[in-house]
């Protein structure tokens, strides 16, 4: 994904934010915390007790910080993002405008993986930035 870039070196997680601020002055920025998560979940999915109950068993931070990220954009819709990632380009311009009416999910692919006797590289789809359509 070339609209966004990670820092391993920031002073903080300001730097980044910021990032995402200035260039989409248009969108709403939430920080999804543990607790903000959890009440997330528990309104927004209040008629859906699998989905609830799946969550709050879930011990492993990495695996319920997956989960959130997938039931936020299916639920809302938007841009999720990972705090070490900051964006170089405005949402608004990721999709062309000739796709924009039949895209419902931007990822980004990494390519950077060597793998077998062959050397042959594999991709894989990453999951610290995610634009979706809602639903």
């Amino acid at each position: 994904m070339d609209d966004c870039t990670t820092f391993t070196n920031a002073k903080d997680d300001a730097d980044r934010v910021r990032t995402w601020m200035d260039l989409n002055p248009d969108h709403r920025y939430e920080l999804l915390t543990d607790g903000a998560a959890e009440t997330y979940v528990l309104d927004r999915f209040a008629n859906e007790s699998r989905v609830v109950n799946a969550y709050m068993r879930i011990d492993d931070f990495i695996l319920r910080a997956d989960l959130i990220r997938y039931l936020a954009l299916l639920k809302d819709g938007g841009v999720y993002s990972d705090l070490d990632v900051g964006c170089l380009k405005p949402i608004d311009l990721w999709i062309p405008s000739k796709f924009k009416e039949n895209t419902s999910v931007v990822l980004g692919v990494e390519v950077d993986n060597v793998f077998g006797q062959n050397r042959s590289k594999l991709f894989e789809f990453i999951n610290w930035t995610i634009m979706a359509r809602r639903n």
